[in-house]
């Protein structure tokens, strides 16, 4: 696939990738490996011990495909794909869910914020004005401990829709596991001073 470079403001060159870790999604990962390529960057699937065939599918539709051969979680998922996106080069993941919440027709929006702001961690904000109660609820929990221990208000801190600086990201020290990761790497990006955009 194409590696799309776009010149960041700070005079550097930004390398970005879109990351899907999946597990058993097989009814949906190929359509969004698909939309996602549409965008021209090079997609990266984690296949975190899909018993579905998910990774098969997802290189089928043109993915590279990391295997994790046991479920170790979704946190575990994008550190791999960290590291992986670090060995290959790129500077940042777009990343974006497998079962199909997220339209891959935003990745390019994400890839533009990246190259105005690559040093901010780009955050999806999900609209859940009909999503159930608890939905929300859980929303408005994680944003305010967010902000009681950063004193920065996010918008979404549960949207796995996001746009990372894999280097600095790594260098945060993560060990969160399954979705934990998704707060944890706000919480620990805003302490140390790397800006959250909505």
């Amino acid at each position: 696939a194409p590696r799309v470079h776009a010149h960041a403001a700070g005079g550097g060159v930004t390398r970005c990738a879109v990351v899907v870790p999946t597990f058993n999604n097989a009814g949906s990962i190929g359509e969004v490996v698909r939309g996602c390529l549409a965008s021209g960057l090079p997609v990266y699937v984690v296949d975190d011990g899909s018993s579905d065939g998910s990774g098969t599918l997802a290189a089928a539709a043109g993915a590279t495909v990391l295997t994790h051969p046991e479920n170790r979680g979704k946190g575990q998922a994008l550190l791999t794909a960290f590291r992986h996106l670090v060995a290959s080069g790129h500077t940042h993941a777009l990343c974006l869910d497998a079962d199909g919440q997220h339209d891959p027709g935003d990745v390019p929006a994400f890839a533009a914020a990246v190259a105005a702001d690559p040093a901010a961690i780009h955050a999806g904000v999900r609209d859940l004005a009909s999503a159930p109660g608890i939905s929300r609820f859980g929303r408005r929990f994680s944003n305010f401990w967010i902000w009681v221990e950063t004193g920065w208000r996010v918008a979404d801190s549960q949207c796995g829709f996001r746009a990372y600086p894999v280097l600095p990201v790594l260098a945060l020290g993560l060990g969160g596991n399954r979705y934990y990761l998704e707060v944890e790497v706000l919480t620990r990006a805003l302490w140390a001073g790397r800006p959250v955009r909505d």
